[in-house]
């Protein structure tokens, strides 16, 4: 009997090794295929048609329409990845396979001008391409985000907005330490339907208390 339980140990311990290993070989796999990358300027089109289809799809996400979309010049993508470079209260960060642009993120200082609130960043833009999406680009985007705003010591906090029935994305931003804190109610309008919103916040720099 003490035989037979202990083959089964053994066993059982080599299925879950195997499973194990399988995990982390797709992990080292997919982190040595994606690439983490600012864009530059003179890649604006590239931004703006990503943009075009995060906004197709997710309009209540972006918190903007395809038509307003639309309407935007290409003077504002090259200013938003110009800035984006500089890494100063803005961030603009892209999933690049094989050199096409297939998730990105970004983060900005709103109150950048304000001495009391350019502590407080605010993430957008969160998108994977469809075909690209269940294989952890979003998280690994996130993750990059928030250590370039880690590397700001100006930033204290992140927060961001997500319509209250994503469970998708809000199980992501939990994974990667956002917390929900409130519950906007009608907050964004999109041909008609109306949306609620949770704002949650992370940590990413312990504020130096005097």
């Amino acid at each position: 009997m003490s035989v037979l339980i202990s083959q089964s140990k053994q066993k059982c311990c080599s299925i879950f090794t195997f499973v194990l290993l399988n995990f982390f070989i797709n992990i080292i796999a997919l982190d040595s295929s994606v690439e983490i990358i600012t864009l530059s300027p003179e890649r604006w089109q590239e931004f703006r048609a990503l943009r075009l289809k995060a906004v197709g799809i997710y309009p209540q996400a972006i918190s903007v329409t395809i038509e307003d979309e639309y309407k935007k010049s290409p003077l504002h993508y090259k200013q938003l990845l110009e800035l984006a470079q500089k890494e100063e209260n803005e961030w603009f960060l892209f999933a690049q396979l094989e050199g096409k642009l297939v998730g990105m993120v970004g983060a900005m200082c709103e109150m950048k001008y304000s001495s009391i609130c350019r502590h407080m960043a605010m993430v957008t833009s969160v998108f994977v391409d469809l075909a690209y999406q269940n294989r952890g680009i979003g998280q690994i985007l996130m993750h990059a985000l928030i250590k370039k705003m880690e590397e700001s010591e100006r930033v204290l906090h992140a927060m961001l907005y997500v319509t209250t029935l994503e469970e998708a994305p809000i199980n992501l931003y939990k994974k990667c330490g956002f917390e929900i804190c409130g519950e906007l109610a009608n907050a964004v309008i999109i041909d008609d339907t109306v949306y609620n919103q949770f704002l949650m916040q992370r940590v990413i720099n312990k504020v130096n208390k005097k």
